[in-house]
């Protein structure tokens, strides 16, 4: 059942649109916050999933889809990272705001987690074993 990619993917979007929506709330405490590092863990999933499966498929598409994926987070996640701090200099916080919102899109599940270093992580060992499937076929 969860072989199929389409099924893959819709889980995968339905926890990118949840970690999201959870991203924008305040930074929670006790069980909340528990809560949210393991919705955080499971956003990573699907993809952990669909890569598993694409490897036995020898999918290159779906691989390299995987691979931009990761390597558009990672990137928009350290760009914007820079320009929220450089917008910090400014005396403008609607800037600060907008890019903390851009953040929270693109970054998902970066500020859902609390934690963002688990989130960095996970994206760069998905990027790492995808180009490293890649190369292997």
């Amino acid at each position: 059942m969860f072989k199929d990619k389409g099924i893959l993917k819709a889980c995968w979007v339905g926890m990118y649109i949840l970690c999201c929506v959870l991203g924008f709330l305040q930074p929670q405490q006790g069980g909340a916050k528990i809560l949210l590092q393991i919705l955080a863990l499971l956003f990573f999933l699907p993809p952990a999933a669909d890569l598993y499966f694409s490897c036995k498929r020898k999918d290159r598409a779906e691989l390299r889809l995987l691979r931009n994926l990761s390597l558009v987070s990672l990137g928009g996640t350290t760009a914007l990272l820079v320009l929220n701090v450089l917008s910090a200099m400014t005396s403008n916080t609607l800037v600060g705001d907008i890019l903390h919102y851009a953040l929270v899109v693109v970054s998902v599940p970066f500020v859902c987690g609390q934690y963002s270093v688990y989130s960095l992580l996970l994206w760069a060992i998905l990027l790492w074993s995808c180009l490293s499937a890649l190369r292997k076929k």
